[in-house]
């Protein structure tokens, strides 16, 4: 069973938002890879492999990065917790 490494280039390929290295080094979007393998797991088995897995982890990523970016610039990264169209709730 393989263990899927972060590619930070490919990356910030895909994500073009965190292509800066300054606002985002790539020791700290190895830390939010780190983190994003609290959720899915990084070995390539069961149903999600290979490059699936590996999309699915870039984009939990992004995820984090773009969480902790809103945090430290004081906007608001809160979850809905309801909302409204009409007289729909």
């Amino acid at each position: 069973m393989a263990t899927l490494v972060f590619d930070v280039a490919a990356f910030r390929l895909a994500y073009p938002a965190f292509a800066s290295e300054s606002l985002f080094p790539d020791e700290t979007l190895q830390l939010y890879w780190d983190e994003a393998t609290c959720y899915v797991s990084d070995q390539d088995c069961g149903r999600l492999r290979g490059a699936c897995r590996e999309q699915v982890l870039n984009l939990i990523t992004a995820h984090i990065a773009k969480w902790s970016q809103m945090v430290a610039t004081g906007q608001n990264a809160g979850v809905i917790i309801n909302t409204a169209i009409d007289k729909i709730s």
